[in-house]
């Protein structure tokens, strides 16, 4: 039971996740790409700290790991909004979303 739940959740995830990180790159308009920074953003704070509460007690370098990547959008936010370098938050953001995925799921 709890296995299917857990892949629902990665299948999820993982569409939302790379599917909007492909629009990020390939949509124009500025208003939409605004939408999904800031969705990509709350989507890898929340895929990461899942990923941080559901990591075993003696795994602290995956704590770490995630805990930074957690922190990797607030950090993308204060850049696009303070800085106007739009690029490096998408960057940031992108690399928040595909490591949180693949850290949470176990697959690095």
């Amino acid at each position: 039971m709890a296995i299917g739940v857990f892949s629902i959740l990665f299948y999820t995830a993982s569409i939302l996740g790379f599917g909007g990180l492909i629009l990020l790159y390939i949509i124009k308009n500025e208003k939409v790409k605004n939408i999904l920074f800031y969705f990509l953003s709350i989507l890898g704070i929340i895929v990461s700290f899942e990923g941080f509460i559901s990591a075993p007690t003696n795994d602290i370098v995956g704590k770490i790991i995630l805990a930074i990547v957690g922190i990797l959008p607030i950090l993308a936010i204060i850049i696009k909004n303070k800085m106007k370098l739009d690029k490096i938050a998408y960057i940031l953001v992108t690399i928040t979303v595909i490591v949180s995925i693949l850290k949470t799921f176990s697959i690095i």
